[in-house]
Formats: structure tokens, sequence, C-alpha cells
């Protein structure tokens, strides 16, 4: 029997399955794929496969018929909407889901929401670390949990693991159903009602809706303006099921006081209320769609500096890529290690890419003003305030390397890997450092692409050079993570030349010829 692990990435092996499946299975035959976009690959590797086991590779119909084989679909999720299920009913293939994966990790999250909206902790978060003020009495005093009802849509086990947590503190919960003759009914504290009760009356409504295609936009503009105003809406279900016009037209025009989203597209309605309440301002902030321009010369000068620096950005997150590609070979130790050890090193790079952007900033800013000297001046200063920062925090880091690991992980195999993580490349951060300074005073004269030929021969092609014959003679963590270091070194160097052939030959300096150039 044979068994595909299938999915867009394994980031690690799947071996409590395997050893799982071999006791009921001795002999099954198992095969790993990442599936990358090339669909006759895919389908040659299903064409005698038993049974597949992916969290969100799609399986249409088309993919079955290629699977004559296949007699099971093993989803790593509690949901199956990447499945074509009515295809597979005909074809007689079993689909298994994890029904009670994370059941309790998203009623917790559910309830974290409800009382950080109740609470008001937004508002109050915003006063004291935006504007600095420390009066309570600001907001408006929070009603007593005990005296709030909370409207539960979707009474699966996430719905009833929330009403279980929302009993401890004092709510009186709300059940939805479809049932009319179960209105009224009372269960284990919980009253189930219709759901135009529900949100007549509760105070907060939260949804944990299957996603199908007849509850799509479920929550529409008719169903918020049915709540009270001072209603909260939680959503930790599928995000089809809200209309996002609505929702944020509901808070636009206060029908619901608040909301609060748990879902991947939290972000572009964020944006989505941010643009409705620019287009309805009435002030200089409005926005007014009809007059938007493109102005081709600011457009031309936005791509001259942006573009490059988006390749830059791009290619150097893809030689990260292929660097993680060769770590992840020496297991899941190595690739916790390097996770924890990469929450410590964003303390360390952040601040580098800070001083580049305010290099570049105040390096186009004299330029174009003519004060040659204080871009000489803001150089000094910027290199001497990076590497007074840096130096410290790379040997604090050395030092303590083993504890701060140790905060993410107590598995000592994995603070070992982190440890080798520490030894190679927190002595390479100062070059690291001076390159990013350098880069800025080059982008800032408007060198831009000169800058990204720069970065990307030594941060994307010295690395594969050197993994490519490094590896080849010696495969172990510390040679994988030498890339690293090594492409310090060598972007350091170069732009230390490349600074002084540009003050010798290029003129850099000349604010006429710069300024023609911008």
């Amino acid at each position: 029997m044979k068994i595909l692990f299938c999915d867009y990435q394994i980031p690690v092996p799947h071996t409590y399955e395997k050893e799982l499946i071999e006791k009921e299975i001795p002999g099954a035959v198992f095969e790993e794929y990442v599936y990358e976009g090339d669909e006759k690959k895919l389908y040659d590797k299903v064409a005698d496969t038993d049974a597949i086991m992916t969290c969100f590779l799609k399986i249409d119909r088309v993919l079955l018929e290629h699977a004559p084989r296949l007699k099971m679909i093993s989803v790593d999720a509690t949901g199956y909407g990447d499945v074509d299920v009515d295809a597979a009913r005909e074809k007689g293939i079993c689909v298994a889901t994890l029904g009670d994966y994370c059941t309790d990790e998203v009623a917790n999250h559910a309830m974290a929401l409800i009382l950080a909206l109740i609470k008001q902790l937004k508002p109050y978060d915003e006063l004291i670390q935006e504007k600095q003020m420390y009066r309570f009495r600001e907001l408006e005093a929070p009603v007593k949990i005990s005296r709030q009802k909370l409207a539960i849509v979707g009474y699966g086990r996430i719905g009833r693991a929330v009403a279980k947590r929302a009993a401890v503190f004092g709510f009186e919960i709300l059940a939805v159903t479809r049932h009319p003759e179960q209105y009224g009914l009372k269960e284990d504290g919980v009253t189930y009602v219709s759901v135009e009760e529900a949100l007549r009356e509760a105070d907060i409504v939260s949804n944990h809706m299957n996603q199908t295609q007849e509850n799509e936009d479920y929550f529409d503009w008719e169903k918020f303006c049915q709540m009270k105003k001072t209603a909260y809406f939680v959503n930790v279900g599928r995000g089809a099921c809200v209309s996002e016009t609505a929702l944020a037209r509901a808070l636009d025009e206060g029908e619901i006081a608040g909301a609060a989203w748990a879902t991947v597209i939290s972000q572009g309605i964020s944006a989505f209320i941010v643009l409705y309440v620019l287009c309805r301002d009435t002030g200089m902030h409005q926005l007014k769609p009809g007059q938007i321009r493109l102005e081709k010369r600011a457009m031309g000068e936005i791509a001259k500096m942006g573009i490059p620096i988006g390749i830059q950005s791009g290619l150097i997150a893809f030689s990260n890529v292929v660097v993680q590609t060769n770590i992840n070979y020496f297991g899941v130790d190595a690739v916790s290690g390097c996770s924890a050890f990469l929450k410590i090193d964003g303390i360390l790079v952040l601040p580098l890419v800070s001083f580049g952007l305010a290099a570049m900033t105040y390096t186009s800013q004299n330029l174009g003003a003519g004060n040659i000297g204080r871009i000489q001046m803001g150089k000094r200063a910027t290199m001497i305030i990076c590497l007074c920062y840096i130096i410290p925090a790379s040997v604090f880091v050395w030092i303590f390397g083993a504890p701060l690991i140790g905060l993410f992980s107590h598995d000592k195999a994995v603070i070992a890997c982190g440890k080798i993580m520490v030894q190679v490349m927190t002595p390479g951060y100062w070059m690291l450092g001076v390159a990013h300074v350098y880069a800025g005073i080059f982008r800032g004269c408007g060198k831009s692409f000169q800058t990204m030929l720069l970065m990307l021969f030594n941060l994307v092609a010295v690395r594969f050079l050197y993994l490519g014959v490094a590896v080849k003679i010696h495969h172990t963590l510390a040679v994988v993570l030498s890339s690293y270091t090594l492409s310090w070194v060598t972007v350091m160097v170069s732009a230390i030349l490349m600074s002084e052939f540009m003050e010798k030959k290029d003129n850099i300096w000349n604010p006429v010829d710069n300024r023609k150039e911008q």
C-alpha cells in the first residue's frame, strides 16, 4: 500500500504518523512530495497511490480521475473545503478529517477576543501607548459580564467549547438552532433560540459556522442591523460567512459597537474599512477615487528607487529559503533550533535595517540641499551608532545564546542546534550592519540599481556558490550556516570598495549631478 504525504510544503518528516501506520499496515510504502504547481508530476505521483495525507492541497475531480487506486484522503485539519467530497463519494473514496483539531485553542482564542472587546482592552491600550493617557474614566465603564448575553451561531464542537468557557465567566448563553421545536429549550445552562432572537437579544454574537454554499455572506447588512447598537461581533469561523462590505459599513455607521476578526483576511478587512472611512470623510483626508491620477514623474522616481529594492528583497528571501532547505536536512531539532534562533535574530537584524533607512533618508535630504559635509558627518555618526548597538548585542547573544534559545524550547537537542547558529552567525552581524549603512547611503545618492547588484551578488550569488561547493565537501549544520557569515564578509568588503570607487571616480557627492539624475 502506497501512502503519499503531499502538500505545498512539508516542513517536518511525518515520523509519528508513519510509526502509527506501520503498526496497523506492515509493509506500507511512504512517499513525501512537495507540490509546486506541476500538475502533470502530481498526477504521476497519485497514479499508484492508495491514500493521500495532506492539509492544504486542493483535491478536485480532475485529480481524482488520475488516481484510480485511491481509497482514502486524510486531511490534517477540521475542514475539507479543498476536497471535492461529491466526486470522492462517487468513487467510494473515504475522506477523513481531524475533528477535534484545535478545538480548545480556537475556543480559548474566541474567549480572549470576547473579553478584549467587553473590557475595551484595545481602546485602553491605544490611550496608554499612543496618547500616554492614564485616565480610566476616559471610556465608558463596561457592563458586568454576568449581565450580558452571548449568542453562539454554529453550535458544534468549537461552539460548545466556547459555551462551556463562557458559562464560567457568568454569561447567559444563547445557542442558535435551525429547528423551531427546540426554541426555548434549555440544556446545560444554554438556551436554544432562533437567529432572529439571538441577534436581537445578544450583547455579543460569536460565529463558529462551517463554510457551505448556503451560508456564504450569511452575516450581511440585514443581520448587522438586527443587532443592538451596543453589541459586539466575533468571528473565529470561516471568513466567507461574513460580508466584509456589510461589516465595514456596520462599524462605520455605528450599527454595532465593535468586532473581532480571527481569520487570515483580517488585514484585508482592516484595509477595506480604512478606505471606506476615508472615502466618507468630508475633511482634508477625504479620498476621492474619481480624482486619483498617476503623476508620471513621481511614479518614475518611485519605480526607479522601489523596483530594485523589491527585486533585492525577493531574491534575498529566496536565498534564505534555499539555506533553510539545507537546514531542514538535519531534521526536526535543527528546524526547531533555527526557528527559536530567528526570534533572537530579529532583535539583531531589524535595527540594522533601520540604521540603513536612516542613512538613506539623511543622505538624500542633505544631498538635495548641497550639504555635503553633513553627509560625511552623518555617515560617520550612523556607522558609530550602528556598531555601538550591534557589537554589544552580538556579544550578549553569544554569551547567553543557550539560555535565550531555552526560552522557546526545553529540548536539549533543539537548544544545541540553536547554540550552533549563535556561535556561527553572531560574530558576523556587525559586518552586516556596516553593509546596511553603506547601502542606505548609496540609495540616498540615487544609486538604487547599483546597490541592488551589490547586495544580490553577495547575499545571493555568493551564498549559492558557497553552498554548492562546501556542502558537497563537508555537510554539517555549521557549514550550511556559514553561508550567512561568509556573505556578510563579502558584502561589507564590497560596500567599502564600492564607496571608495564611487567617491573617486563617480563623484558621488556632487549635488548638481545627482539632482539631475534624480
